[in-house]
């Protein structure tokens, strides 16, 4: 068994912040509203949602 084979690829606190961080680039015209959408359809749904207000 490989060392990490227990735990998530990516976990939640890193899936708020890089959603949060990927809304203020798009606020900040660093990318584009494609780019952002792009980026926040790989990541995991609900932390996505509570971060852009979306309550489901």
């Amino acid at each position: 068994m490989k060392r990490h084979d227990t735990r998530p690829l990516v976990d939640r606190e890193f899936t708020e912040r890089a959603a949060s961080a990927w809304i203020r680039a798009a606020d900040a015209g660093v990318i584009d509203a494609a780019e952002l959408a792009w980026l926040l359809a790989h990541l995991d749904a609900w932390p996505v949602a509570e971060v852009v207000g979306i309550r489901g």
